[in-house]
C-alpha cells in the first residue's frame, strides 16, 4: 500500500510542479463555462383572497411524488398553455 501511495504522491508532485513552472498549455479555462442563468420577468400579483385555497390545491394535484410544484411554476404553466394556444 506504501508504493501505491508514494506513486499517488509523486504523480501529484508532477502536476504541481508543472503549474509552478508556470506551464499551463494543457489547462483548461473553466471560469466562463457556467450555462448563463434564465431572465426572469417579475411582477406583483394582486388577487382575491378566496383564491388562495384554489391556487394550494391545484398547485398541490400538479404535484407529483418526486416533484412539488409551487403556485408560481402552476400560474407559470397556465400562462404557457394558453400563449401556445394562441400563437
Amino acid at each position: 500500500m506504501a508504493k501505491k501511495f508514494q506513486a499517488a504522491v509523486a504523480d501529484s508532485a508532477d502536476i504541481f510542479d508543472t503549474l509552478a513552472r508556470g506551464n499551463t498549455q494543457d489547462i483548461q479555462d473553466t471560469r466562463d463555462t457556467q450555462p448563463a442563468k434564465p431572465v426572469y420577468y417579475r411582477f406583483n400579483l394582486k388577487m382575491p383572497i378566496e383564491y388562495q385555497e384554489y391556487l394550494q390545491a391545484a398547485a398541490y394535484r400538479a404535484s407529483s411524488p418526486t416533484k412539488t410544484v409551487t403556485i408560481t411554476e402552476y400560474i407559470c404553466e397556465l400562462i404557457r398553455r394558453d400563449k401556445e394556444a394562441n400563437e
